[in-house]
């Protein structure tokens, strides 16, 4: 059997990469010190009705000085509409809380914002995943992740995601 296809395999079954998170459980993952994060891998698990999350971060080129959590930007089994705030924040941390009931997770967002910057040639992109799906982003080389949407099925159980990313230039 081809190699790459077995490896393929094991990272999607959660065997081969450390995670953030169990299904059904909490996740949290904050980058080290004067990082963000900029690649996102989710695989969903139709038993479980949940995905588990894995996370990586790069080396900023600023510095990532004023840090806070936001409260919850969703309701369970509502749509996910967030975006840094206070300037030009970057996102460094994700946390998120599983409710068997609804099936979904509610998200809590880390920025980081470097000081006198501003957002420049900011996108959105399509939904990177389809419902039950795996989902693999990364963010453009020169820009940071700076937001997200995302939208809750209840036939699926499970969210479609897009995000939102800018470069992060003096102003």
């Amino acid at each position: 059997m081809n190699p790459l296809i077995v490896i393929s395999a094991l990272m999607l079954i959660g065997l081969a990469s450390a995670w953030s998170n169990n299904y059904d459980r909490q996740l949290y993952f904050e980058c080290p010190d004067n990082e963000s994060i900029n690649n996102i891998k989710s695989v969903h698990n139709n038993h479980h009705e949940d995905r588990i999350w894995d996370f990586e971060c790069r080396r900023s080129s600023l510095v990532l000085d004023s840090c806070s959590w936001s409260g919850f930007a969703n309701s369970y089994d509502d749509a996910l509409s967030f975006q840094c705030q206070n300037g030009a924040g970057v996102v460094t941390g994700m946390k998120s809380d599983h409710d068997n009931h609804h099936e979904d997770r509610r998200w809590k967002i880390k920025c980081c914002k470097p000081r006198s910057t501003c957002y420049s040639e900011c996108k959105l992109t399509p939904y990177v995943n389809e419902y039950d799906r795996p989902l693999s982003y990364s963010v453009e080389t020169g820009y940071y992740l700076t937001g997200m949407e995302s939208v809750h099925d209840n036939h699926h159980e499970d969210r479609i995601w897009r995000y939102r990313y800018c470069k992060v230039i003096p102003c």
